[in-house]
């Protein structure tokens, strides 16, 4: 399984949590949707995923277990990177 397919899988359990507010889950879809997509450079893909996560972890109404969940998905990106 590759980087982007295992963040995808993580985020993809964020969408489909109802205690996560609405705002924040179109946001983490639109990642799912980037992540899904197939893209020919890959650092593009992550700083694009990146940027719409470091957003989300800024709402302050979003539960600690789903900005665990996005900090690990961001720690799994930045591994990618080297």
């Amino acid at each position: 399984m590759s980087v982007f397919e295992r963040v995808s899988v993580i985020l993809e359990d964020v969408v489909l949590d109802d205690s996560v507010p609405k705002n924040v889950r179109e946001r983490i879809n639109e990642a799912v949707l980037l992540l899904n997509k197939s893209f020919d450079d890959s650092d593009l893909l992550r700083d694009s995923v990146n940027e719409i996560l470091d957003l989300v972890v800024q709402d302050t109404n979003l539960p600690l277990h789903t900005r665990t969940q996005i900090w690990n998905s961001v720690s799994i990106l930045e591994s990618a990177e080297n």
